[in-house]
């Protein structure tokens, strides 16, 4: 009979420190989305620069990622479980946050072209639709919506 060596369990520490602070990560990843909510606050409005990709995009989604990429980045570094988890609903709550934002850029409309608009003119006159001003919107708020386009469908293509 031929003597095998003893196979030994090969002893793993890798994992074992950060498994034990697991349940005490759900404040790094608020940590996380309150830095990140930060950084969309301070980038975003009439100071955000238009950068060129395949269009023109609001520089604030460039950082928006980046900075997701460096939370990444960091929290990979201790713990692929439950942080990593908490930290991906994060990033959920700061694209609304994000997406809110936008929202507000939108230049507010004077009157809304809707169906009901159309069929019977505006609400609470006998004015006509054929009587209401060719455009609707100057040529600087048409890019502007034009830009918060293009960087909401560049958000979606980086978006898995």
């Amino acid at each position: 009979e031929v003597e095998r060596p003893s196979l030994r369990p090969r002893c793993q520490f890798k994992g074992y420190i950060s498994e034990v602070f697991e349940p005490y990560l759900k404040s790094y990843s608020e940590q996380e989305e309150k830095q990140l909510i930060e950084t969309i606050d301070q980038s975003i409005g009439p100071n955000d620069k238009l950068e060129q990709l395949e269009t023109k995009v609001y520089s604030s989604s460039l950082r928006l990622f980046k900075s997701i990429k460096d939370s990444m980045r960091r929290c990979t570094s201790f713990s692929n479980s439950k942080a990593l988890f908490d930290l991906q609903t994060t990033f959920k709550n700061v694209f609304k946050h994000y997406k809110n934002n936008l929202k507000r850029q939108i230049p507010s409309r004077s009157f809304d072209m809707n169906f009901e608009t159309i069929k019977y003119g505006l609400p609470g006159s006998t004015q006509s639709i054929k009587n209401l001003p060719e455009k609707a919107m100057s040529d600087e708020v048409e890019m502007k919506c034009i830009y918060i386009i293009n960087t909401c469908d560049y958000i979606l293509d980086i978006i898995p």
